[in-house]
């Protein structure tokens, strides 16, 4: 899915989960060193790629309690010239993208509720 987005300059929001270390032990080793999950030495790798082929990106979380497996990946493509040095888009955007991700997992349309309701 990621590479599809980035192929086509699509925003995208995912939440990967079922992580596995495909770099032959060096994301296990280094989770034991960092004292965290594999699943999040991969996504901070994913993180690196994505910035790497031109787009933006950055973690939003649901609760832990739905899943360990809670961060959202958000990219956004670069805008031409843009050198702010953060996601490309507005903090709505971001807010949206995370939200439909939720969605998927029955958690999205009561968040956006919540902060709609707050005015945020």
């Amino acid at each position: 899915i990621i590479s599809n987005c980035i192929d086509h300059a699509a925003p995208f929001a995912v939440m990967p989960c079922c992580h596995q270390d495909r770099y032959k032990g060096q994301a296990k080793q280094a989770g034991i060193e960092l004292g965290i999950s594999i699943g999040a030495v991969v996504d901070l790798m994913r993180m690196g790629h994505i910035q790497g082929r031109g787009f933006e990106c950055a973690f939003r979380a649901i609760d832990s309690k739905i899943t360990p497996e809670n961060r959202i990946l958000v990219g956004t493509p670069r805008r031409p010239g843009d050198a702010r040095g953060g996601l490309s888009c507005t903090a709505e955007e971001v807010a949206l993208l995370a939200d439909r991700a939720l969605s998927l997992h029955g958690e999205g349309s009561n968040r956006a509720r919540k902060r709609r309701d707050a005015g945020v």
